[in-house]
């Protein structure tokens, strides 16, 4: 016979899950909201002060497309997601300055058609001190980032740079 994929039974959402599309993030981890029941991949904005990641951007993903774009006129950094499905969607801000955005498919989930899924990260000059990027499958465009620390791990996909300076 043929095996089908058991579909994720839902379940309250974590005091991590993140608050509807477009909401603001404040400095504190967000207020839990309950999770809606998303059949299609959506998108999520935020937009982050230099303080709340002044030490470090920290990025785990299953899949997906990360794109930087620098941006001088910009005065926040803009996490843009697009194709994601945000109820596997996580973020706290940490103390020590460190954003930290996870997001995790459960296990024998359909994955959505994987090439939409796009994080566009856009930020001013100089801004950005240290990176960590874990990937399970899909590609890194830096762009012209400068950072002075960068850990990228990707277990499937390609690192793009035009002018990177690490």
């Amino acid at each position: 016979s043929k095996a089908a994929p058991v579909q994720p039974v839902e379940s309250t959402s974590p005091a991590s899950e993140l608050p509807a599309p477009s909401a603001e993030v404040s400095a504190e981890i967000t207020q839990p909201q309950a999770a809606d029941p998303v059949s299609a991949a959506d998108g999520l904005t935020f937009s982050l002060s230099a303080e709340m990641v002044h030490e470090k951007l920290s990025l785990k993903l299953d899949y997906g497309t990360v794109l930087f774009v620098v941006d001088p006129n910009a005065s926040d950094i803009t996490l843009q997601f697009d194709g994601f499905r945000t109820r596997y969607l996580t973020h706290s801000n940490k103390k020590d300055g460190t954003a930290e955005f996870s997001y995790h498919v459960p296990k024998y989930y359909a994955l959505p058609d994987i090439d939409s899924a796009v994080l566009t990260i856009t930020a001013p000059e100089n801004i950005l001190h240290e990176i960590d990027i874990d990937l399970a499958m899909g590609d890194v465009d830096l762009g012209t980032l400068s950072v002075e620390e960068l850990d990228l791990e990707l277990a499937m996909g390609d690192v793009i740079a035009d002018s990177l300076t690490v």
